[in-house]
């Protein structure tokens, strides 16, 4: 065990009319007072009601039992982390900023172990911000997965699908099981099994797209493409968009979710393809860019009503 040299904190958490200490895990004392403690934390309250025990019946360092003629109290999150919980708890003392994710993490593990709801509840709202999703939606899954936190888990899991998951290295791996990552990875699956199904069965192809009206044979053209009724009433659509459909559904395969359908680097080739000819030229970008936004809202409501993630909680 670490033994760290003993340091006292900072003001507001070093006053001197304070009735107990506590001890973080890296050896910095906070005097408090137990009212604090106990108003807001269940947790606290039943500890700090325990009957201290007779320095006879425990062979410990005494300046683990007291200190300057308080209690100490140990725990094992570091001092930054306390001090955040005291912060939100301590009044006439401004709320803490817990911007980093490592910050956010760490003081919700704590919040929920002391049973601290209000700061609990601050840090789940925390751990949803797109800027962590978007990051690495894998390591707010095993986080969600640690504390039990089903809305999360969810949240998460529809984010990942933004990113090829055999290509996305988290630093969450390391926290959960592996049924846990398992289930991640068929829900992955099941969303490309829709997503791909959504790209094959085309009933919002709207007749009037350039790409099912140009007649300029220097447009090449693939005959018997167009889905239902619309192969025998419609020319065969022109290859540009023929083949951007078979790249699209390679990436839904990777990453199945209507960002991958708006996503316009994988149509820029195509669309370039289409300049070329004189025909489709000036409505190839207006009518692609509708049906992708067509495709990528039905993608995600398909996958949303269809695709579930297995958890445990």
């Amino acid at each position: 065990m670490i033994r760290y040299e003993i340091t006292d904190a900072k003001t507001p958490f070093d006053d001197q009319d304070a009735d107990v200490i506590v001890r973080s895990g890296d050896g910095v004392d906070f005097r408090v007072f137990r009212v604090v403690l106990m108003l807001a934390s269940p947790v606290f309250k039943d500890t700090l009601r325990l009957p201290r025990p007779a320095k006879s019946e425990v062979k410990r360092d005494p300046e683990d039992e007291e200190r300057d003629g308080l209690p100490v109290l140990r725990i094992q999150e570091r001092s930054s982390v306390f001090e955040t919980l005291l912060r939100f708890c301590y009044p006439q003392v401004e709320d803490p900023e817990v911007s980093k994710l490592e910050d956010i993490v760490d003081t919700l593990g704590a919040a929920l172990k002391y049973d601290l709801e209000i700061i609990a509840k601050r840090m789940k709202q925390l751990l949803l911000q797109p800027k962590f999703l978007g990051t690495d939606p894998i390591y707010i899954y095993a986080i969600a997965c640690q504390h039990r936190l089903r809305e999360h888990a969810e949240v998460a899991a529809r984010f990942s699908l933004r990113t090829p998951m055999l290509q996305h290295a988290s630093k969450g791996l390391d926290l959960i099981s592996g049924l846990e990552y398992h289930r991640l990875l068929i829900y992955h699956r099941r969303c490309a099994d829709v997503a791909s199904a959504v790209a094959e069965d085309l009933d919002m192809l709207s007749p009037n797209y350039i790409w099912l009206n140009c007649r300029n044979s220097t447009c090449a053209s693939v005959p018997s493409m167009c889905p239902g009724s619309l192969s025998s009433t419609m020319n065969s659509p022109r290859k540009w968009w023929v083949d951007f459909m078979a790249k699209l559904r390679v990436e839904l395969l990777r990453r199945p979710c209507g960002d991958t359908v708006l996503d316009t680097t994988i149509r820029k080739e195509f669309l370039n393809a289409a300049a070329r000819c004189p025909t489709c030229k000036p409505q190839a970008g207006q009518d692609l860019a509708h049906f992708c936004k067509v495709l990528g809202f039905t993608v995600d409501n398909e996958i949303i009503d269809n695709v579930f993630l297995e958890l445990s909680f």
